[in-house]
């Protein structure tokens, strides 16, 4: 399936996200994808932030379905990214700082989906691995 590239998020992850909205509807909220080359680089930079810097207050929630820069994940994501995959190359360490702020990034998510209006089950939110089929 895939060369094991794989995504962890802070968030919620399923086959699909239709119990807690519709996909419209969350691609409406959280996807930044656009046709510029600008919002390109943004949604580069906004997607990699936790990566790059465990400690950045500024911080996207991504919907992950279908496609996008690291190619097809299997089933559908919406949360913070706090690992961006090995792209198919040896294993590579994440910085555990990410780690101390799983609680904080957990609890973070619940309220701003909220204020989205999208009503989120908290016993679902975790970490979640999303396995990537490269295209």
């Amino acid at each position: 399936m895939s060369g094991g590239l794989d995504i962890l998020i802070v968030g919620i992850a399923d086959e699909s996200l239709d119990s807690v909205a519709s996909e419209e509807r969350l691609r409406k909220l959280f996807d930044m994808r656009t046709n510029t080359e600008a919002s390109a680089n943004r949604y580069y930079e906004a997607f990699h932030a936790l990566v790059d810097d465990p400690s950045t207050k500024n911080l996207k929630i991504f919907y992950l379905a279908g496609e996008h820069m690291m190619g097809a994940q299997i089933g559908a994501g919406l949360g913070y990214v706090i690992f961006d995959g090995n792209n198919n190359s040896p294993p590579k360490k994440i910085d555990e700082r990410v780690f101390k702020r799983i609680e904080e990034l957990k609890k973070r998510f619940v309220e701003e989906t909220n204020k989205k209006g999208v009503k989120v089950p908290t016993e679902r939110v975790g970490v979640y691995a999303l396995n990537v089929r490269d295209t």
